[in-house]
């Protein structure tokens, strides 16, 4: 398989992921408007370093092993990436503050800002990703420096 197809699958599991934590939010405030001390510790908390560490992974492999295939291909795509690697620095600021949040109130609203903001770029991204046609050559580049990039500790700053 293509890399840029796993890459794409990527986005495609934060569009469920997304949906998944809109659902389980309206389930979980529905009952008494609010999630309890215990809901938020169960459901909030237990994912943020595994989420953290695949997004941030994410964003290094595209930016490292796609973005600069991306930067030759026409129509000239560099602003378009420019943007795209500011957006990985910003969701990477809203990560922090998702992370650096205690309180229920907090977190909620520091994921949703997250989300909100992570899904936009993802399909930005998606779009862009499927209209560039990729030679053997590039397709085996990408493979081969993402390669390097999966074998590398889980990357726990930005």
């Amino acid at each position: 398989m293509c890399y840029v197809k796993k890459l794409r699958q990527y986005h495609e599991s934060v569009f469920a992921l997304s949906q998944t934590i809109e659902h389980e939010m309206l389930k979980l405030v529905g009952k008494s408007g609010r999630l309890t001390r215990e809901e938020y510790l169960d459901v909030i908390l237990p994912n943020r370093e595994q989420f953290k560490t695949g997004l941030l992974s994410h964003f290094k492999t595209e930016e490292l092993a796609l973005f600069p295939v991306l930067m030759r291909k026409p129509p000239n795509n560099g602003l378009t990436v420019f943007n795209l690697v500011v957006e990985h620095a910003y969701l990477a600021e809203k990560l922090r503050q998702f992370e650096a949040s205690q309180d229920y109130e907090s977190s909620t609203k520091s994921l949703g800002e997250l989300f909100s903001q992570l899904v936009k770029h993802a399909k930005t991204e998606d779009k862009l990703f499927g209209k560039v046609a990729y030679t053997p050559v590039e397709e085996e580049h990408i493979l081969a420096v993402a390669t390097v990039i999966d074998t590398w500790p889980p990357i726990v700053t930005y």
